[in-house]
C-alpha cells in the first residue's frame, strides 16, 4: 500500500485507537513500516497534534463536571478552576469582576511548566461577554512584570471599541506589545486566536486570517514561571491581588488553550486549525 496515501479522519481514528500513540509505533513488528510512514506523515500534516500543552475546558457531552483540567499532552500538569468559574460544554465561564461586583469572578491556575527561548505558538478559542475591564487577560504566565507573556484586550478606556487583541512579552526591561486595529475581539461571539512567534517576528491570526504582524517583537525567555493563570492577570501576591478586584478578569468563556513550544505555526497550519476549531482532539 502506498505510504504517501493520506488517511481520512475516520481511518486515522482507527489507526490511533490501535497504536495508542506515535511512540508505541517503535514497538510494532516489521510489518508496521507502512503504518509508521503514514502515521508520521499525518502527524506532520496535522498541526493540532504537535501541541506541547493542551488544556481543553469544554465538558464532553455526558461527562460529569470536574474542577481540574488535565493537560492533554502531559497528565502531570493540571489547570485548576478557581472561585466562581464554571466548566460547561462550551468551556470555562468567567463572571464579570467589574468594580462594585463580585471580585471572586474566577480563573484557572495552571501548574507551572518551562517554555520559551525559541519559536512559540499559542492557540485559544474565547468569547468575551463584555469589555468592562481594560487589560482583561485571556492568559497571563509570569514570574514578575519583567518576565511574562500575556494575551489581553487593549483597551476599551482608550477608545478602542472593540478592544484590540494584544500580546505582551516582557524580558527584563524590554516590554513588547503586539496588537492593532487589524485584530480585535468581538462581543458575544467566538474568536479563534493563534499567535506565532519566531525571533523578533510575531503574527496574530483571528478566525483563520492574519491580522497583525510585528517585526520588532521578542520571544519569551526560556524558564519555568511561578504563576500561570488563564482568565485573569496574575501577580506575585496573587491571592490578595485577586481579592482586591484589580486582577483584570476576563468576562466570558475560554474553550481551550494550546501551546506549541518550539514550533512556529504556518499560515497553512492556522487555516487547518480554524477549520477544526470546534472539534475535540
Amino acid at each position: 500500500m502506498d505510504p504517501n496515501v493520506f488517511l481520512d479522519d475516520d481511518c486515522w481514528s482507527t489507526v490511533v485507537e490501535f497504536i495508542g500513540d506515535l511512540d508505541s509505533l517503535s514497538n510494532l513488528c516489521v510489518c508496521s513500516s507502512w503504518l509508521r510512514t503514514v502515521s508520521i506523515k499525518h502527524y506532520n500534516a496535522c498541526p493540532w497534534m504537535r501541541a506541547s500543552h493542551d488544556f481543553d475546558f469544554r465538558l464532553r457531552p455526558g461527562h460529569e463536571e470536574k474542577d481540574d483540567v488535565i493537560n492533554g499532552k502531559d497528565s502531570s500538569l493540571r489547570a485548576r478552576i478557581k472561585d466562581k468559574a464554571m466548566r460547561t460544554e462550551e468551556g470555562m465561564e468567567l463572571l464579570s469582576c467589574y468594580a462594585g461586583q463580585d471580585h471572586n469572578a474566577g480563573h484557572a491556575e495552571v501548574d507551572p511548566f518551562e517554555f520559551g527561548g525559541g519559536p512559540l505558538s499559542i492557540e485559544v478559542k474565547v468569547r468575551f461577554k463584555s469589555f468592562e475591564q481594560d487589560w482583561a487577560r485571556v492568559f497571563d504566565f509570569r514570574n514578575s512584570f519583567d518576565d511574562s507573556v500575556a494575551l489581553m484586550n487593549f483597551n476599551h478606556s482608550f477608545g478602542f471599541d472593540p478592544p484590540r487583541i494584544s500580546l505582551q512579552v516582557c524580558r527584563g526591561s524590554k516590554r513588547c506589545t503586539v496588537g492593532g486595529n487589524e485584530t480585535v475581539f468581538t462581543r458575544n461571539d467566538w474568536d479563534h486566536i493563534v499567535i506565532a512567534i519566531n525571533d523578533d517576528t510575531t503574527r496574530i491570526y483571528r478566525n483563520g486570517i492574519l491580522g497583525q504582524v510585528s517585526t520588532d517583537a521578542q520571544e519569551p525567555k526560556k524558564m519555568k514561571r511561578h504563576f500561570h493563570t488563564i482568565g485573569a492577570m496574575v501577580h506575585s501576591s496573587a491571592a490578595s491581588y485577586f481579592r482586591s478586584g484589580m486582577s483584570q478578569h476576563m468576562h466570558g468563556t475560554v474553550a481551550y488553550f494550546r501551546m506549541f513550544d518550539g514550533i512556529e505555526l504556518s499560515n497553512e497550519d492556522v487555516i487547518k486549525m480554524y477549520a477544526r476549531r470546534d472539534e475535540f482532539y
